[in-house]
């Protein structure tokens, strides 16, 4: 049985067309990138929040370091660890990096497509498949210095091997979820809180059916390949500043400018400011009462040690602002459900996004209704898609209301998008395999 999954997804000419078209799509970008910073100049290629600084200290001096012999963790490892790779073999040439990035798109586009096959049908991953390939932000930033390639690449790991752990109970299955997971932490944080929830809940939904013996083990097994990965770095930085656990330093002021930039809210829909200038404002606001709390210090000087009284400090304030007026915050949190999946550094930037995303939305939300009505099974074997998505949109409605930072859990959840489409888009001359043959227990 499980040859012949494999037999067919070898022979799903389709997807692999789809594929080719998206490698095709994605290198044109890169080859057409000189003429789009022409016209978009901030979507160039530059030291975007010091990973390539890192990457090459790292290779010119051994030493993780925003700046030359001064130890960081401010930045979470793998992606300067990428840049330092590409740059080693190659040479300090950034296309390497987007080459990388676009090999990393189109593997996204391969699970992208398996996730919606596997949960709902052919029809429904072509049109998933196709919504990535002409997704401008996706596009926007596989030439660009940023975690958002690596981190959906990872995101849909994380989601594409869950999906397949509960349907086909495999310990492989959940052993690669683990990886996905470790690596994520090593790109953001974002997902430790919702990993450490997630692991009662698998449990207590799951030892029924699977018994408290070979649960117990399953999991045992996720959290220590996900120890086995994070240690180094943490026990890195305990060395180097006497806390534990310390993943990144760079928490608390992304907190406050984030806080900051929802309170100041209108003056960016007033057309008085842009998100880039709000944010200008906030970080020389933070980078002040920081520098401030840490020349009254006498506490320990070594660099990370620093860090990490700043970053706590710069959290201490941005929990007290959205404290100061909790029915206010609620209110900002509630506005940027809306907005984040939209909000950009610029308005040209984000009404390219407002064109896109909101009706990608709007579609998606009808295809989780129709879904729920008409494919319950489907619906639930997608809820984890939903999850990450709802708890992407819900963090970020209240920390930094950034498109960027929806859109690993928005691509994933373009899969009811692609249901929804594939209802009113038969897409007649693809077979459909309206009953497909699922990854069971056994297969």
């Amino acid at each position: 049985m499980a040859d012949k999954t494999l037999k067919t997804r070898n022979n799903d000419k389709v997807m692999w067309a789809l594929l080719t078209v998206l490698l095709i799509f994605r290198v044109t970008m890169i080859l057409a990138y000189p003429l789009i910073i022409k016209v978009m100049p901030m979507w160039e290629w530059t030291n975007n929040d010091g990973y390539e600084d890192i990457a090459v200290n790292w290779i010119e001096q051994g030493v993780f370091a925003l700046q030359e012999d001064c130890p960081t963790a401010s930045r979470l490892p793998l992606y300067p660890g990428l840049i330092a790779a590409c740059y080693a073999v190659v040479g300090f040439h950034p296309v390497s990096v987007m080459l990388l990035q676009v090999l990393l798109s189109v593997a996204t586009g391969f699970m992208l497509y398996g996730l919606a096959k596997n949960v709902f049908d052919r029809r429904t991953a072509v049109i998933s498949l196709l919504l990535f390939i002409l997704h401008p932000q996706v596009n926007n930033f596989v030439f660009r210095c940023a975690t958002e390639t690596v981190f959906v690449f990872l995101t849909m790991g994380l989601l594409y091997f869950t999906v397949r752990y509960l349907q086909t109970e495999k310990r492989k299955d959940l052993l690669l979820v683990a990886v996905f997971l470790g690596l994520s932490l090593l790109t953001r944080q974002t997902f430790m809180y919702l990993a450490l929830l997630s692991i009662p809940v698998i449990v207590i939904f799951r030892v029924r059916k699977q018994g408290i013996v070979r649960i117990s083990g399953h999991m045992g097994l996720a959290v220590a390949t996900v120890v086995l990965i994070v240690t180094p770095w943490l026990a890195r930085n305990y060395a180097l500043s006497g806390h534990f656990p310390v993943l990144q330093t760079w928490v608390g002021q992304p907190l406050f400018q984030g806080t900051y930039v929802s309170m100041h809210m209108s003056e960016f829909l007033q057309g008085n400011k842009t998100i880039s200038e709000l944010d200008q404002d906030a970080l020389g606001l933070i980078n002040a009462k920081t520098d401030a709390y840490l020349s009254e210090s006498m506490m320990d000087h070594r660099p990370v040690a620093r860090e990490v009284m700043a970053d706590q400090h710069a959290r201490h304030l941005a929990y007290q602002g959205l404290m100061e007026d909790p029915i206010s915050s609620i209110q900002m949190a509630m506005i940027n459900l809306f907005l984040a999946p939209v909000l950009q550094m610029t308005w040209k930037s984000t009404a390219m996004l407002m064109i896109w995303n909101w009706p990608l939305l709007l579609v998606c939300c009808v295809g989780v209704c129709l879904s729920f009505f008409k494919k319950r099974k489907a619906f639930f074997g997608a809820l984890p898609v939903v999850i990450v998505f709802g708890y992407l949109l819900s963090l970020h409605a209240i920390v930094w209301p950034q498109a960027r930072y929806i859109l690993p859990g928005l691509i994933p959840f373009t899969i009811f998008a692609g249901y929804a489409l594939s209802k009113v888009w038969p897409l007649n001359k693809i077979p459909n395999d309206e009953d497909p043959e699922k990854l069971r227990p056994g297969v």
